[in-house]
């Protein structure tokens, strides 16, 4: 199959396979109409987790930039349950958009096999940098524009570097370009609370810190505190919970994911097993 593949998904829930040049799932919304999306990916190929949740932020993301949207959940479903079974048998990074630009609001499913982060990855933590000028205009709506903005920046990031943090002008930390930020400070779990898209991986991060006893504190992490944080990781629906070790110049705590860090992982490992369903 084609590395990426982009279905129409009609009002009655019949699809139409798109023809597409995109190499990857950002460049698809150069192709389509611009409104609003979700990314999710998919277990054991016809899992999901928190699908209903995808769902209402398209709604909400749309209600922000002033748009009336109703996903209509069964047709949905049935639709990307079908185009998932014609598929070889793996997982799947999918996007759905929805075209706001138009009028005509029609949605758009666009896939791309998952390339799962090697376990070693995940034991030894990752690099990532800051970013000083790019910010989301509509920071609670996911946007496909921005997406286009985000590309541009992801495709100058040095080798070896997983991420980008995007800073307001003060220098406190917001997010990544497609994930979410927490620091331990003090054993505490530190993580912007507002001026952020609140990622659904993000909110399962902190159910997962809640069992587990870790106090959280919402409020954005200032780049000069960087170097006093005992550990820092980033969430993200493809990276799930992902350390990160070194972050520009800086390194975090000893250089090696530390303990809380390693509990949310297998927590939230715990909770994917839990809360996966069949489209």
């Amino acid at each position: 199959m084609k590395n990426i593949l982009l279905w129409m998904i009609h009002a009655s829930g019949e699809t139409t396979l798109v023809e597409t040049n995109a190499c990857s799932l950002d460049e698809i919304n150069l192709e389509i109409p611009s409104g609003v999306y979700t990314t999710f990916r998919t277990f054991e190929k016809t899992k999901v987790l928190q699908l209903e949740l995808h769902f209402e932020r398209l709604e909400k993301s749309a209600e922000i930039l002033g748009h009336q949207l109703s996903c209509n959940r069964i047709l949905l479903r049935q639709a990307i349950r079908e185009i998932l079974l014609g598929l070889p048998d793996q997982n799947y990074r999918i996007r759905l958009s929805v075209d706001l630009e138009t009028g005509e609001k029609k949605f758009y499913l666009a896939l791309e096999p998952l390339k799962p982060i090697p376990a070693i990855i995940y034991k030894k933590g990752v690099k990532i940098v800051l970013i000083f000028d790019l910010l989301r205009e509509t920071p609670q709506a996911k946007t496909t524009t921005f997406i286009r903005k985000a590309d541009v920046v992801r495709h100058q990031l040095p080798p070896g570097v997983n991420e980008a943090l995007m800073t307001d002008p003060k220098g406190s930390i917001l997010e990544g370009l497609s994930s979410n930020f927490f620091a331990v400070k003090n054993g505490k779990l530190v993580t912007a609370g507002e001026g952020i898209l609140e990622g659904i991986t993000r909110e399962l991060v902190l159910k997962s810190a809640n069992l587990l006893r870790v106090e959280i504190i919402l409020r954005n992490v200032h780049i000069d505190e960087l170097a006093s944080c005992e550990e820092c990781f980033i969430t993200s629906t493809s990276r799930g919970v992902l350390p990160v070790v070194e972050i520009g110049e800086t390194v975090i705590g000893n250089g090696m994911p530390g303990p809380v860090t390693r509990a949310i992982q297998d927590h939230f490992q715990q909770l994917i097993e839990i809360e996966t369903e069949q489209i």
